[in-house]
């Protein structure tokens, strides 16, 4: 029997995790169907430096042909591209141009901890909600104060990584 999940939706590795220099990585070429998804994912990348990720399409698994692959009118190809920035260590969230129904999420890579905050008529830390600067910070200090620690002055909000050298 056919498992159609694992065979076709299976996750493929285009090009194992390395470190990479000033030169160009060709990875796998696989089987694939008419609906893909692609990952570009990277690590500790320095500021200015570029990771692209470019989709080609082959006649065989050892890429003869190459080619990118290009939208229905060929003017843009399948890419990824994830330039490195220094790491945010302090956010500043100016609360009153905040309005009701929207939201701040905070990711914090540490713990992978994605936590979704939203402004609303007023503070139940329970539900992420918040009504001011201070609701905000009773919520963050709440949800994420093993990540970051949040404190007001006045209408803005200031977050710093609890433990900068951990990363951000």
């Amino acid at each position: 029997m056919i498992n159609l999940i694992a065979d076709r939706i299976g996750p493929y590795v285009g090009v194992e995790p390395q470190a990479f220099s000033a030169s160009d990585v060709t990875g796998s070429y696989y089987l694939m169907g008419k609906k893909n998804t692609y990952t570009l994912m990277v690590n500790d990348l320095e500021a200015g430096e570029i990771a692209k990720l470019d989709i080609l399409q082959a006649t065989d698994v050892d890429g003869t042909g190459a080619k990118a692959i290009t939208d229905q009118d060929d003017t843009a190809t399948a890419t990824g591209t994830i330039t490195g920035r220094a790491r945010a260590q302090k956010l500043s969230v100016l609360v009153d141009s905040v309005t009701n129904g929207k939201t701040i999420i905070l990711v914090c890579s540490q713990g992978g901890s994605a936590v979704t905050y939203t402004k609303a008529a007023a503070t139940d830390a329970t539900a992420q909600e918040f009504l001011n600067a201070a609701g905000l910070v009773l919520c963050i200090n709440t949800d994420q104060s093993e990540y970051v620690t949040a404190s007001a002055s006045g209408t803005t909000v200031t977050i710093i990584l609890a433990h900068p050298e951990k990363g951000g």
